[in-house]
């Protein structure tokens, strides 16, 4: 089986011979149910083999998918062929790691300091948090949904034992009365949270 993300794209090449040479033909590539296709491709038959591209979008929707071939001439359906292997769609896992760069520290704490990291979707009616993580130690979020990017966070670093804040930064920002533009993680990966200019850069 061939594995595909959703909604990719993705150009097939199928070698055609239709003889003779010179008559109005067209292909089509599609998935299933015609729940993805290429549309019709026309090109002049050149009586021996050519090679056809076939751009095509994998659906939205995970599974799996036979993968078929249509030959017409003149709009006589002429050769109808289904491929060997079947595609299979899945979406990637979404994942998020995060370590801190240049965080806030006092002499006197050192050691002791912990943050945490909140995450959200855009509307705010679902988060998720990871607490109590040491200074030095990356967060990661696993499965984050693909509608959360980019992604609104708030981020508190703090003193453990007594939880007395050392620093804050957010993308939501009250004072302001909406998100502040430059405190979000732009899309799956890995990256360094820069608390000196408050950036998230990438790994």
């Amino acid at each position: 089986m061939i594995e595909f993300i959703p909604n990719s794209i993705h150009t097939a090449r199928a070698s055609i011979t239709v003889k003779p040479a010179g008559l109005a033909c067209s292909a089509e590539l599609y998935l299933g149910a015609k729940i993805a296709t290429s549309g019709m491709r026309a090109f002049a038959s050149t009586g021996s083999r050519q090679d056809i591209t076939l751009p095509i979008t994998m659906p939205g929707i995970e599974g799996s998918y036979p993968v078929y071939l249509d030959i017409l001439t003149e709009g006589m359906l002429i050769g109808a062929y289904q491929a060997i292997e079947d595609v299979v769609i899945i979406a990637p896992e979404l994942k998020v790691t995060v370590r801190l760069k240049n965080p806030p520290t006092t002499p006197v704490l050192g050691e002791s300091l912990a943050w945490y990291l909140t995450i959200w979707n855009h509307a705010k009616t679902e988060s998720r948090i990871l607490m109590g993580i040491p200074i030095a130690e990356a967060i990661t979020f696993e499965n984050v949904p693909q509608d959360w990017f980019p992604l609104p966070v708030f981020i508190l670093v703090y003193w453990l034992p007594e939880r007395i804040q050392i620093g804050t930064y957010q993308s939501w920002d009250p004072s302001f009365g909406g998100y502040m533009g430059n405190v979000f993680i732009p899309s799956p990966g890995s990256y360094y949270f820069n608390c000196a200019t408050r950036k998230f850069e990438k790994v």
